[in-house]
This record gives C-alpha cells, sequence and structure tokens, in this order.
C-alpha cells in the first residue's frame, strides 16, 4: 500500500508491551482514523508474544478491519525472543514506534519514542501542517542538518500550543 498515492501510517508495536496496548486502550487509533479517513492505517506486529499476534487486541479496541502484518525477523533479544530489526528498509529502535509514510513512499516522519501522542501525530497528518514540517526538514537538509521530531510531551508553551492542534516547531532550547 505504501507505493499507492497519499498518505499511510504504519505503527509499529508488540502485542505484549504495555506501552502498545495502552495505545490501544486509550482509543486515539480509533479516532485518527475516523478523523482522517483519506489515511491509511497499518498495524505491523513486530516482536509477538510466543507466536499470538494482536489480531485480538486490535478487534476488542474498534479496529476491526485494520490489517495487521506479522513481521518476523532472525535477531534475538537477550531473553530469547526473535524480533526483527529494521522494517522496510529502517532500522527499529523503539517499540511502539510510528512511522508516516508521504504521497510519494517516502517516510516523512518517524515517532520512535513509544506511545502514540494522538494530536502530534494528527497535526502531522493534517496537510498544512505536513508542509510545515517537510519544509522545515527541507531546509535543515539544505544545510546539511538532520531535522527530526520527538513527542516530548512536556509542558512548555510550545507543548501546549500543539495540544490545542496548531502545528509547532520547536527547537527544544
Amino acid at each position: 500500500t505504501l507505493a499507492e498515492d497519499g498518505v499511510h501510517v504504519v505503527h509499529l508495536w508488540a502485542p505484549w508491551c504495555p506501552n502498545s496496548r495502552h495505545d490501544l486502550a486509550s482509543g486515539g487509533w480509533a479516532a485518527l482514523r475516523e478523523r482522517f479517513p483519506e489515511v491509511t492505517f497499518s498495524f505491523v506486529t513486530v516482536w509477538d508474544d510466543d507466536g499470538q499476534p494482536g489480531r485480538d487486541l486490535l478487534d476488542e479496541h474498534g479496529l476491526e478491519d485494520l490489517p495487521e502484518i506479522v513481521a518476523t525477523g532472525s535477531g534475538t533479544h537477550a531473553d530469547g525472543e526473535t524480533r526483527i530489526h529494521t522494517f522496510l528498509g529502517y532500522p527499529l529502535t523503539w517499540i511502539p514506534s510510528t512511522w508516516i509514510f508521504n504521497r510519494n513512499g517516502k517516510r516523512a516522519f518517524a515517532l520512535d519514542y513509544g506511545e502514540m501522542q494522538e494530536e502530534t501525530l494528527a497535526a502531522l497528518l493534517d496537510a498544512a501542517a505536513t508542509r510545515l514540517f517537510e519544509l522545515v526538514r527541507d531546509c535543515g537538509s539544505a544545510l546539511g542538518l538532520s531535522i527530526g521530531w520527538n513527542a516530548t510531551g512536556g509542558v512548555c508553551d510550545g507543548n501546549n500550543i500543539a495540544a490545542c492542534g496548531v502545528p509547532v516547531v520547536d527547537t527544544m532550547g
């Protein structure tokens, strides 16, 4: 589906992970799908619990029609669990992670820091906000800088403004 025209959200998760479970329980995924019907959403189980994918959890939280992809890997975690370390050629460093792919199939944003923040993701999906963030990223690239996004969840003015749904570019200091 990433090759198709449109914006695509890929959520990489593990059914046993408390943060992944909290994301589902919050109802944010169902709300985002309703708010952005033109966006495709996919859940990728990247580290299953003894061979048990998360289909039941997705169904339980109103995501019955959401495709679940189960990715298996050859890497082994310290406790013997098998997991993947890359997906679509990108490193997977945190569970859960949420990646947004833009209209040309390129990864535009990677939120690799744990629980999904509904309003942060909504701001990134908003067309005007997406254009702003892509412009900032492209300007950074032209200057030889790698620009990244991190939902900090703090209480500064930037976070308070973002919580109101307004796109914010903050230099964090």
